[in-house]
């Protein structure tokens, strides 16, 4: 008998009321498929990288609880479904430590809000982080409007 694999499902969290949107629709997909859910709040290294050096440590210790108490509430929500969440805390470039997580769990989804607009200079460069996960993960990514 073939043993059944589980999906992984990873979810980008900032508190935001569109990524909210985002995990409640990927909650609901790992609720119906019994798949594991990851929530990553990604603390955006190139973001700090605009701020004065002297403040930078502040900002960064305040995104680092913000982002504590972010997923602390997906979990939440997670729980109160029945699902099995993971909360994932990371400090890096977002589109970045996005594509490690779903490197590292082999996911078989990313779902994500659409970001406010960049910069015509950071679009340009970089692109959107949806355009970037798009064109770069390892599995469909769902952007959720």
């Amino acid at each position: 008998m073939m043993e059944e694999v589980q999906e992984k499902i990873i979810v980008y969290v900032d508190g935001s009321e569109p990524s909210w949107k985002a995990f409640n629709v990927a909650l609901n997909h790992a609720r119906k498929s019994r798949a594991k859910l990851y929530a990553i709040y990604v603390v955006d290294t190139d973001f700090l990288s605009g701020i004065s050096s002297s403040q930078r440590g502040d900002v960064e210790r305040d995104l680092t609880r913000a982002g504590a108490l972010i997923l602390a509430e997906a979990e939440k929500r997670a729980s109160s479904v029945g699902v099995a969440m993971v909360k994932v805390l990371r400090k890096g470039n977002l589109q970045g430590e996005i594509l490690k997580l779903a490197a590292e769990v082999n996911a078989n989804y990313i779902y994500v809000a659409p970001k406010p607009k960049p910069s015509i200079v950071r679009k340009l460069l970089f692109g959107s982080v949806s355009d970037v996960l798009i064109k770069r993960a390892p599995c469909p990514v769902v952007v959720v409007k």
